[in-house]
């Protein structure tokens, strides 16, 4: 063979390379799109059920005129439904205090995150004391801008203790 007749063998075997590659570069692109698209969705899903699990609370009538509500969402650690949470306390039931928590034993886990009503706030609570208080028993750390706080911590395990003392935290307040 000739120096032409492989310098041609060289360019059109890179030419095949390059096409390869483009096309593995589209298909992780679409793969990619794809997974992101599920993540979404999924989070999604998960606002809508922690959503509705305030709602859903507030509006049995045992719990039409109670003050505060504290609970573990049926979500996964999703900070974007705490915070959602949180918003939509803020605007939509600005009269209740709420604690939120959501826990995720496989990634070892638990977002939460409080709203407290003006009403709570005159009689002294504020968020950044009752999220101190979380804070302390599932790790991590916790702020916002009052009337609302959020945090995130490791210990997935201590869950329920730090419901018990999210409750006992509002018991030094008149409800």
């Amino acid at each position: 063979m000739s120096k032409t007749g492989d310098i041609k063998d060289l360019v059109i075997s890179r030419k095949v390379v390059s096409l390869k590659k483009a096309r593995f570069r589209e298909q992780f692109a679409r793969i990619h799109k794809q997974v992101l698209e599920a993540q979404k969705s999924l989070q999604k899903q998960e606002i809508k059920a922690a959503l509705d699990a305030i709602n859903s609370h507030f509006e049995k009538p045992e719990n039409k005129d109670s003050s505060h509500l504290i609970v573990r969402l049926p979500t996964s650690a999703n900070a974007k439904a705490i915070s959602e949470s949180i918003n939509h306390a803020k605007s939509k039931l600005k009269d209740k205090s709420i604690y939120v928590f959501a826990a995720d034993a496989e990634q070892g886990r638990v977002a939460h995150g409080c709203y407290v009503s003006s009403s709570l706030s005159a009689q002294g609570a504020s968020a950044s004391n009752w999220s101190g208080v979380v804070s302390g028993i599932v790790g991590g750390k916790a702020g916002g801008k009052a009337p609302t706080s959020i945090g995130n911590g490791t210990e997935v395990d201590r869950v329920d203790e730090a419901i018990e003392a999210a409750t006992k935290y509002l018991e030094q307040f008149q409800l």
